[in-house]
């Protein structure tokens, strides 16, 4: 299903905007840099660390409604993760779910595979605020971080989880283990 066609997905907002770009200027605790960068085309939410980079969203305007600038969400979304990175939050076992949040259909971050800690974004109103967030998610994340998939029923809606180790997708777990 072509997310541009379902109904009601006029209106897009990222809760909090911030309007400094996502930038790899500022030192995280951990290490870790999330950006912004366009590749063939297409606004990358990406993780940087030790020299490594592992992209995270994907922004085609291809597979989002046509409110939705794919680069400013896609730069807002990163500072969020830089932002939680930089208050020392546990990004070894990071969980990107869909959501339902004020009836809306939303995206999260989060160490539970059931709680929203970290509103990455919300979606315009629709008949079936879970569907939709599952759907949009789907669409957006990188799919080499599909594989650890959870999906789970929670109140009656259906959710969907991806389990990603930011350290082992950067290679650096063993760094971690060492240096402990």
């Amino acid at each position: 299903m072509n997310l541009k066609h379902l109904s009601s997905l006029v209106a897009f907002s990222v809760l909090g905007l911030n309007s400094a770009p996502a930038s790899a200027e500022s030192a995280l605790p951990s290490g870790l840099n999330f950006s912004c960068q366009i590749k063939n085309g297409v606004p990358v939410t990406v993780v940087e660390g030790e020299g490594s980079q592992q992209p995270i969203f994907h922004w085609d305007s291809g597979n989002l409604p046509e409110s939705i600038d794919s680069q400013v969400v896609c730069s807002e979304v990163a500072l969020k993760l830089e932002e939680h990175a930089a208050t020392g939050s546990d990004m070894t076992s990071l969980r990107f779910i869909s959501s339902q949040q004020g009836g809306l259909p939303a995206i999260c971050a989060t160490q539970d595979a059931r709680e929203c800690s970290l509103l990455l974004l919300t979606l315009a109103p629709t008949v079936e605020p879970q569907q939709t967030a599952r759907l949009f998610l789907s669409s957006i994340i990188d799919k080499d971080l599909t594989v650890d998939k959870l999906e789970f029923n929670d109140r009656g809606f259906q959710s969907t989880s991806y389990h990603v180790s930011i350290w082992d997708l950067l290679g650096l777990s063993a760094k971690i283990k060492f240096l402990k």
